[in-house]
This record gives C-alpha cells, sequence and structure tokens, in this order.
C-alpha cells in the first residue's frame, strides 16, 4: 500500500492551529488597549471577513481552512461576550441557541444548496469590514477609556478590628463602550508611632476584596480603600479616629508628630 504525504495540508492544519491560538491569545486582554465592546465586535468582524473569503475561494483545502478559522472566530465573539459581558442565563442560552441554528442553516445551504459569493462580493464585504474595524478602533483608542478619581476621607475610625478605611476610588467611563478597569494602587504610610509602609487593599464592599473588570458605557465603579493597624499602633491612636490625607509622597518620619496615615497613589489619580 503505498502512502502519500499531502504537505500542503501539514501547512493548512499549523496555520489554523496559530490562527486559533492568536484569537485565544487575542481574547486575554492582554494586547491592545481596547475597549470589551470593541474587541468583541473584531471578533465578529473576523468571522464576517474569514467566511465572506472562504464562500468565494475555489481552491480546495484553503476554503476549509478559512471556514474553520471563521468558526474559530466566532466561537471566539460568543466566548468573549458571554464570559465579559452579564447577559444573565436567559441570554447565555438565547446566545447559543441562536449561534446553534446559525451554522446549522448555514452548513445546510453550503452542502444542500451551494452557497457561494462571488469574488468581487467577497472583497467588497471584506473591505467594508476592515474600514468598519478601523474606524472603531481609531475612534475608541482616540476617545475611550476610564478615568479614575480619588476621595480620601479625613479621618479613619479605629475600633477593635485590624482593618480602617481610608476613602474611595471611582472609575467612571465618559464614553459608550464597556471598558476594563486598572484601578490605581496606593500605599498607606502609618504613623502610630512610628512610620510603618502598608499596601492599600481595594474592596467592592466591607465584605469585599476585588475590583469590578470592568465598567459599562457611561457608567461608573467605586472602591473603598483600606488598610490595617497592628496592635501597638491601634494602642496609641486608641479607639477613636485617625486623621488621613493624601500626599504625592510619604513625608519624613521626623516631620510627623501626631498619629496619621498618609496615602500615597503610585499612578495620577484625580480628586
Amino acid at each position: 500500500m503505498r502512502f502519500e504525504f499531502d504537505s500542503s495540508k501539514v501547512l493548512y492544519a499549523v496555520g489554523i492551529v496559530f490562527g486559533v491560538a492568536a484569537l485565544a491569545y487575542f481574547a486575554r486582554d492582554l494586547v491592545f488597549d481596547l475597549s470589551l465592546t470593541v474587541k468583541a465586535l473584531l471578533f465578529l468582524f473576523g468571522f464576517l471577513a474569514l467566511f465572506a473569503a472562504a464562500s468565494a475561494v475555489r481552491r480546495a483545502g484553503l476554503d476549509a481552512v478559512l471556514y474553520v478559522l471563521s468558526a474559530a472566530a466566532y466561537v471566539a465573539f460568543v466566548a468573549y461576550t458571554l464570559g465579559r459581558f452579564d447577559f444573565g442565563d436567559t441570554g447565555v442560552f438565547v446566545a447559543l441557541a441562536a449561534s446553534s441554528a446559525l451554522f446549522v442553516a448555514l452548513g445546510y445551504l453550503h452542502r444542500e444548496r451551494g452557497l457561494r459569493i462571488e469574488a468581487g462580493t467577497a472583497r467588497t464585504v471584506v473591505a467594508a469590514v476592515v474600514v468598519v474595524a478601523v474606524v472603531l478602533v481609531a475612534v475608541d483608542l482616540a476617545v475611550g477609556g476610564v478615568v479614575y478619581s480619588a476621595a480620601v476621607a479625613d479621618e479613619a475610625a479605629v475600633d477593635d478590628r485590624d482593618g480602617v478605611m481610608l476613602g474611595t476610588v471611582t472609575a467612571e467611563n465618559r464614553f459608550v463602550f464597556r471598558e476594563t478597569t486598572d484601578f490605581p494602587r496606593a500605599t498607606a504610610c502609618v504613623y502610630a508611632p512610628d512610620r510603618q509602609d502598608r499596601p492599600v487593599e481595594l474592596r467592592s464592599g466591607a465584605d469585599y476584596w476585588g475590583t469590578p473588570d470592568s465598567v459599562g458605557g457611561g457608567g461608573s465603579a467605586e472602591v473603598e480603600l483600606w488598610t490595617w493597624l497592628g496592635e501597638e499602633e491601634r494602642a496609641a491612636v486608641g479607639n477613636g479616629t485617625i486623621p488621613v490625607e493624601r500626599a504625592d509622597s510619604c513625608p519624613p518620619e521626623s516631620s510627623v508628630s501626631e498619629p496619621r496615615i498618609v496615602v500615597v497613589f503610585e499612578d495620577a489619580v484625580g480628586e
């Protein structure tokens, strides 16, 4: 029996593997400072462009590669959208059911009806998709983004708990696309009586550590700033309050005569 090795299929398979890997990497929000909305749309645009190209290609093998990549782009679109936007259980079910119906219909039209697109039409579709994608990306990079502002309290309550709340940070999305959040990091310089530099923890509430990972268009998200005091520091302050202030850097210990907490943000944050 003669074994025939088709090198083109190997190359096509490797191309598919790297294409799918690129889609997965893009979905991790590690590259390109784009909003969640635009990234989701780029996956959808990739599906449309690749499917149009696959329907116009008349070369066996290459059309299959483009169909696989278009399907992968659509799967990435659905997975990314459902993972980063809150549609609820009903929304997830509808999205999955509609996607199933879409691909069954496309498969039927391709196999039974010979679904094909003329090369000229495919070029028009791809060009239109590229133009719209470029415009969206340009607008997103030029206008989109999240603005952060901090409101540091004048004083913090000290009780039997280690934690004290120092204020809040608000993330405001002033554009229409949903954006990822990257709340600024801060340090609390505690003078009670000696200086101790403590990290500031961010909470979405007194009982919830962590921050929202995104904020919708025109919306805002607020988190609380918390740090802690040791036993000696609480004893020095007593069960009362300790003054809190914000500064660009922690003042030298010799310049602080009374207990206080100074909050220093690593990045520029508005007030």
